[in-house]
């Protein structure tokens, strides 16, 4: 720069003199002495070739300076001095797409193309337009030409996000993968990764990349809520919990994060932190049905109906269409004993589902609360028309037959309920109550026990078994039933049955006795 300045000092009207001294400013970042020096050579020789390469790097300084417009003037000056020149229409393109003028970036990165083929830069840059503007298959073909022409980690990276908008995944993570083997300290080629092994469902490798960049650049929350999103995928739930923590720390407006740290509290069964969660993502975001919804459940679990009848009656009022909402509703009513409200909620979540067979399960318990038995039937068996594979609505089926005094028909729903649900010890103990019933005291004792099995602290199941032995007459074991059954609830009711059994053991010890004289 020294050189040129002493030529200027020499010759004040050399105008290539400016116009280099120009260049060195800009490659030093001066750009307003760059620009003072391209115009002095404009103004020493208008016309000439000269001009038009100053035209040209003056427009980059008024790029640099973010002066598009004053830009877009100097281009164009130079391309009517020179239209030969590839170089000044791809820096005009570059000046478009940044005032994202998309199409007029388009035509002149392909007049640059079409002056220089080889202009692989114009090929790398046109594809990043074409994927800005969506239209991914053209960007595929300009960032395979500009690999071909000069491959580059970034080409690479920028051809991955093509192929990954166009779901061709295996493509993009061989991209990925090229341009981690060229620049492995780049911690932004293993977050896309990583999205692409989301997006193919392989969580464990996704994860492995998300913390390769974590490694690299740990403050990144996106990248500390991807890999949460795939430890929740892999149940591993206090691993996930960490990263959504992270992510909140980092970013605290992001509502994903404590979105899915609530489900993820929710799914631990911790509903006052999950509760938390979810008030601060209504607050962040307070008008999505689905938050309030989520937060009712919350509500409802922990038995705060009234919180919970709120929350649903507001995601209602967000989203009035939605069946499940009316249908959660509904079960806090009912819980409630506001039977009218709750058996309205069901009606409206049937009207707007007619095909929502927990609707139909829920109702069925509406009306079996109130001993309407033949109208709960009737909503239990649609339930199963829909469903064939609902355990719970074949269970609740069988209780109301057993109401009903239809011991078979109970039989027949507590065995399906069993075959769906092998671990329910419910099923097997009011299946073990139809068979006593029908006085078939050896299966009945089968079920008891297999319910005891499943559950060993149901003092019921003890009690009904040890009613069964009785039956039996097998008193002893009937008395030590009872006395475990009084040692989980002591309850009267056991400590007379057990009176009973110590009575009628004695009076058969007595008979047995008296048989041997």
């Amino acid at each position: 720069m020294a050189d040129y300045s002493k030529v200027i000092d020499l010759e004040p009207q050399f105008a290539g003199a400016y116009s280099n001294r120009g260049n060195c400013y800009i490659d030093l970042q001066r750009y307003q002495e760059a620009l003072a020096d391209y115009s002095k050579a404009i103004d020493l020789n208008p016309q000439d070739a000269i001009a038009a390469i100053a035209y040209s790097n003056r427009g980059l300084c008024y790029v640099a300076l973010q002066q598009y417009q004053e830009a877009l003037v100097d281009y164009a000056k130079s391309i009517e001095l020179d239209p030969w020149n590839a170089i000044t229409y791809h820096n005009r393109g570059d000046c478009y797409r940044a005032l994202q003028q998309y199409q007029e970036a388009l035509a002149d990165y392909a007049k640059a193309i079409d002056l220089n083929p080889q202009d692989d830069s114009a090929y790398a840059i046109r594809g990043i337009c074409y994927f800005e503007l969506q239209r991914y298959e053209e960007s595929v073909r300009d960032l395979t030409s500009a690999i071909d022409l000069n491959p580059q980690e970034g080409r690479y990276y920028n051809r991955g996000n093509a192929y990954g908008a166009l779901q061709q995944y295996e493509e993009a993570l061989a991209d990925y993968a090229k341009a981690i083997e060229i620049d492995p300290r780049n911690a932004i080629f293993y977050y896309n990764r990583g999205d692409c092994y989301r997006a193919l469902e392989r969580y464990g490798e996704a994860s492995e990349d998300y913390t390769e960049g974590i490694n690299l650049n740990p403050e990144n929350a996106a990248a500390h809520y991807h890999r949460g999103v795939c430890y929740d995928a892999l149940q591993q739930y206090q691993e996930a919990l960490v990263d959504y923590s992270k992510a909140i720390d980092l970013n605290p407006e992001n509502a994903a994060a404590y979105r899915n740290r609530g489900l993820c509290y929710l799914k631990l069964q911790r509903y006052e932190e999950a509760l938390a969660d979810f008030s601060k993502v209504i607050d962040l975001n307070p008008g999505f049905a689905a938050y309030h919804f989520v937060r009712g459940v919350c509500y409802g679990v922990l038995q705060q109906y009234e919180e919970a009848l709120a929350d649903y009656s507001k995601a209602i009022e967000l989203d009035p269409q939605d069946a499940t909402t009316y249908r959660n509703r509904g079960g806090c009513y009912l819980e409630l004993q506001r039977y009218e409200e709750a058996l309205a909620d069901f009606s409206k979540a049937i009207d707007l589902n007619p095909q929502f067979a927990p609707a139909y399960s829920a109702r069925g318990n509406h009306y079996s609360a109130l001993q309407q038995y033949q109208e709960a039937l009737a909503d239990f068996s649609k339930a199963i028309d829909l469903d064939l594979q609902d355990a719970a609505a074949y269970f609740n089926r069988g209780n109301c037959y057993i109401e009903l005094q239809q011991y078979q028909e109970a039989l027949a729903d507590f065995s399906k309920a069993v075959d769906l649900d092998p671990q329910d010890s419910a099923a097997y103990g009011n299946r073990g109550v139809c068979y006593w019933y029908l006085q078939r005291h050896e299966e009945a004792l089968a079920d008891y026990s297999k319910a005891i099995e499943l559950n060993p602290q149901d003092a019921i199941g003890y009690g009904d078994r040890g009613e069964c032995y009785g039956a039996l007459q097998r008193f002893e074991e009937a008395v030590r039933d009872f006395t475990t059954a009084i040692d989980i609830s002591p309850e009267a009711h056991f400590y007379q049955l057990r009176g009973e059994a110590y009575e009628l053991w004695g009076n058969q010890a007595e008979g047995a006795a008296q048989s041997e004289l």
